[in-house]
Parts: structure tokens; C-alpha cells; sequence
């Protein structure tokens, strides 16, 4: 639970940086990327578009305070440049759809 000032506690969820060799069984890094985290500031590494998309669509559900919190308070790879700057350059972000069968998943 999570008080913002002036509201009631509410829920949130917190993503952190973990290892691969902490990834389930069934998951699998795909052929091609030796890595899911850990990448370094100069790769180049972007966040995938429908992905993006999809954690936008549920920062807004939780409201304003937590979009401009995941906006501006997470970063890319370069560990640089926050999330609303990238969003920004980039719009068509927002006009990714998700694959047929994952719309409901992915906020539609």
C-alpha cells in the first residue's frame, strides 16, 4: 500500500531490475538476445512499442499521479532519458496494436 497525500492508501505494483537466471522455466530468452536485463547504457535497447503501450494504458488507470510517476520517473536503457521524453519523440507508441488474441490483455 502506497498513501499519496491527501488520498486513501491505495495498491500499487513496483517493477525491479532481476537476473535471467531468475526467469521461469517456461520462459525463455529468444534466439538472438543473450539478455533480458542488464543491458548496458550504450546498447542502444528500446522499449518494445506494444509493451510500452500497455504499461502507459495502465499507469493511466491508476490514475494521474501514477502515469506522471511512470512517465517521468522511468527511464531507458541509457538510464538517461525518462519515458515522457521518449513517449514524446515517438507518439506513434501510442497507435501500436497488440497482436490478434492478446487486445483484451493489452488494454485493446
Amino acid at each position: 500500500m502506497f498513501l499519496l497525500q491527501g488520498q486513501e492508501p491505495q495498491e500499487g505494483v513496483l517493477c525491479v531490475k532481476s537476473e535471467d537466471s531468475r526467469l521461469r522455466p517456461q520462459l525463455s530468452v529468444p534466439e538472438g538476445v543473450n539478455q533480458v536485463w542488464g543491458w548496458p547504457e550504450d546498447s542502444g535497447m528500446l522499449p518494445a512499442d506494444v509493451y510500452l503501450r500497455h504499461c502507459i494504458l495502465s499507469a493511466e488507470k491508476a490514475g494521474p499521479a501514477a502515469l506522471n510517476s511512470f512517465l517521468d520517473e522511468t527511464f531507458l536503457c541509457d538510464r538517461k532519458t525518462p519515458l515522457r521524453k521518449y513517449v514524446d519523440e515517438n507518439p506513434s507508441v501510442m497507435d501500436v496494436r497488440p497482436p490478434p488474441g492478446l487486445e483484451s490483455r493489452f488494454n485493446g
